[in-house]
């Protein structure tokens, strides 16, 4: 199956999910209005309820846009450092690559990083996420994905921060209130909302604030 890279609207509906999704899970999502998913890669080793290329296939074949996000260091390995951005983000695009999400074959692809519940706000934190965001532009082999940090509570990051990230980054924000979230200039690409279930499956609901500023992994 050849897969493109395709641009997140706003019109669309948008889900980011936990939950190990199937061919029959992906149809249903589908057929009830949902076009882009994103799913999970952990920071270390594969795990068996994140995405792999089975899961990537079964989604995209059935009409979804798939797009990645890395878990974060919840709940007790959320210190975070240098040495913690370079490792998730090689870790990060290790487990994408694997899926088959590819932007040296695909096209842009965006890949997000979860920023929240961290333990050591300030320069460390700081300093993890910036490392992340630019080993992902450099990518591997010289092609690299677009960063999208997740801000959510406690991200250790303020807007002068996220500001100073490279201008390939887009944001993501949680489902707090805009006035608890950094003020970021270039404003947010993605807006969280509320939890709940579409066709049995536990998802939460996005808002797409910026037409093509987020890239995920379709069919052709």
């Amino acid at each position: 199956m050849k897969l493109v890279s395709r641009p997140l609207m706003r019109s669309m509906l948008v889900v980011d999910c936990s939950e190990k999704l199937d061919r029959v899970k992906a149809r249903g999502l589908r057929m009830a209005g949902v076009e882009a998913v994103f799913r999970y890669v952990f920071y270390g080793e594969p795990r068996s309820s994140d995405l792999n290329a089975t899961e990537l296939e079964d989604c995209a074949s059935e009409d979804l846009i798939v797009c990645i996000v890395q878990h974060p260091r919840l709940p007790v390995d959320n210190v975070l450092s240098i040495a913690t951005g370079k490792s998730d983000a090689e870790w990060a695009m290790t487990n994408a690559l694997a899926a088959g999400y590819d932007p040296s074959v695909v096209g842009p692809l965006s890949l997000a990083l979860d920023m929240e519940g961290v333990r050591n706000p300030g320069p460390d934190s700081v300093a993890h996420a910036m490392t992340w965001v630019n080993l992902v532009v450099l990518g591997v082999g010289g092609t690299g994905f677009l960063p999208l940090p997740y801000i959510g509570y406690l991200s250790g990051l303020s807007g002068a921060d996220c500001d100073e990230m490279l201008a390939e980054t887009e944001f993501w924000c949680d489902d707090g209130p805009y006035d608890l979230r950094p003020k970021i200039a270039r404003k947010y690409a993605m807006k969280q909302g509320g939890e709940g279930r579409i066709a049995g499956v536990s998802i939460d609901i996005n808002t797409v604030l910026k037409d093509g500023a987020i890239f995920g992994a379709a069919v052709a």
